[in-house]
């Protein structure tokens, strides 16, 4: 496994792949299996409760938190 570290490109090679990696080494593989996700913006669930009471006027931060990420 190769954490942190990008796919720079796949080379095919016989009846496998060879991966190019962001850092240069090269791997070579049967079978290649990436993990792609997003990063939720949550900037708004993580603001302090006297700016919940301020916008909502009553509530916490949790109930606030809960309502926009539902």
């Amino acid at each position: 496994m190769y954490l942190k570290d990008g796919v720079k490109a796949f080379h095919k090679e016989g009846n496998g792949v060879n991966v190019e990696l962001k850092s240069e080494k090269r791997v070579s593989a049967d079978v290649v299996i990436l993990a792609i996700g997003v990063k939720p913006d949550i900037d708004e669930a993580l603001v302090g409760p006297e700016e919940i009471n301020n916008a909502t006027g009553k509530g916490t931060h949790k109930d606030y938190a809960r309502k926009r990420l539902a």
